[in-house]
């Protein structure tokens, strides 16, 4: 449980570039505590902002050693980067950067790193890569879980492009993987990587901007018109959001008509829920070579159910929560369960064989997570 011995002994050990708050009513915790959504979100014991990859390993392992439950927070998209009191939240917007290695068609992502900011990165050398459509998403976590991307026709999914990491394990060691430094850890980390160890940094696949026909960038071209009342919506912080992806075995005008009577139910029946949101992308099928070397497992999804719950009274959780879910059932209809797709990014309720597909990949999942975490450091999820 976290005090504050734990945290002046663990301060002593972290360089002068970083922070640790405690005061949850300072500006600074209150910006750090900043989520895409209120849902879930809890306040804990503290903040650790560490400055550097070592910082991020000295409080790994000092939480480790004091028994002090930790969450790392990168974008703050996810309901699961929030703590009570009883731990704290290791903020890593202090430590992150890009390197780009265009020769090699490479770009190495560290800590904190959001999608605007890579992409940012990337630009001056004519590259992309797999990114997700929220300027303010945590690059990291979005890769290790997946990363469904508007590139994935080009490129397949982000947990396929990432090529090594490094990561503070179990035992507060940092290790890294490829496929030639312990590949079955490289693997679980392609696919399931935030449940085995905390990830300060991935080396991912770019390409050459070329392969988009232009030397421009441009992927998608439209006109997108706001409000200008409505423009700090855009990425707004706070209120209640869920989003869930619900992968589908095709098309079905039929679920989709059906999604639409939900949809007008919801805001009849909630009126404060009328920002919410639901829609089906689909992917031409990936042109790339694929490796497949992934825990992911969903490499041959093509359409994805969005589902997103955008409300402000607390009062009406269940109300949404249970839309949400007939939404992905009316979107299921007519699949058996065992060919159910839930996108573990933004979902850990459905059962492990929803998320992760392929014949064995969970029981080797399991079987990984014995080995690196048996105690259940980064979550119980797997064990």
């Amino acid at each position: 449980m976290a005090s504050e011995s734990f945290l002046s002994s663990l301060q002593s050990k972290l360089s002068s570039e970083s922070k640790v708050l405690r005061d949850a009513k300072s500006e600074g915790f209150e910006a750090s505590m900043g989520r895409w959504s209120n849902y879930n979100l809890k306040t804990p014991f503290a903040i650790v902002q560490p400055a550097s990859e070592n910082d991020v390993v000295h409080t790994v392992r000092e939480a480790i050693a004091a028994s002090v439950p930790f969450v790392p927070a990168s974008g703050g998209h996810s309901q699961w980067s929030s703590i009570g009191q009883d731990g704290i939240i290791i903020d890593l917007s202090r430590y992150k950067g890009v390197t780009v290695d265009a020769a090699n068609n490479l770009a190495t992502v560290r800590g904190g790193t959001r999608m605007k900011e890579l992409q940012v990165a990337l630009h001056p050398h004519k590259q992309f890569a797999a990114v997700g459509n929220g300027s303010t998403v945590g690059v990291i976590p979005y890769y290790l879980g997946g990363g469904i991307s508007a590139y994935t026709p080009l490129l397949g999914y982000g947990s396929e492009n990432i090529v090594a990491a490094k990561l503070v394990n179990s035992k507060g060691k940092l290790v890294e993987v490829s496929e030639t430094q312990d590949p079955e850890l490289f693997w679980g980390v392609c696919g399931a990587g935030q449940f085995l160890g905390l990830v300060t940094e991935i080396t991912i696949k770019t390409k050459p901007y070329s392969l988009l026909g232009n030397q421009d960038g441009q992927r998608m071209c439209g006109t997108y018109i706001f409000p200008t009342q409505s423009l700090d919506a855009v990425c707004a912080e706070g209120d209640f959001k869920r989003f869930s992806q619900t992968g589908l075995a095709g098309w079905s005008t039929d679920n989709l008509r059906r999604l639409v009577e939900l949809h007008a139910e919801l805001v009849e029946k909630c009126p404060d829920a009328a920002r919410s949101m639901y829609s089906v992308e689909w992917h031409t099928p990936c042109r790339a070579e694929r490796e497949r070397n992934s825990s992911f497992g969903n490499e041959d999804v093509d359409y994805w159910f969005n589902g997103m719950s955008w409300y402000t009274d607390a009062a009406n959780h269940e109300f949404a929560d249970a839309m949400d879910r007939k939404a992905q059932a009316a979107m299921r209809n007519g699949v058996g369960k065992e060919a159910f797709v839930s996108y573990t990014n933004t979902t850990r309720e459905d059962p492990l064989e929803y998320r992760y597909k392929g014949t064995g990949t969970v029981d080797r999942l399991q079987s990984l997570k014995r080995r690196v975490d048996p105690t259940g450091i980064f979550t119980r999820e797997l064990l």
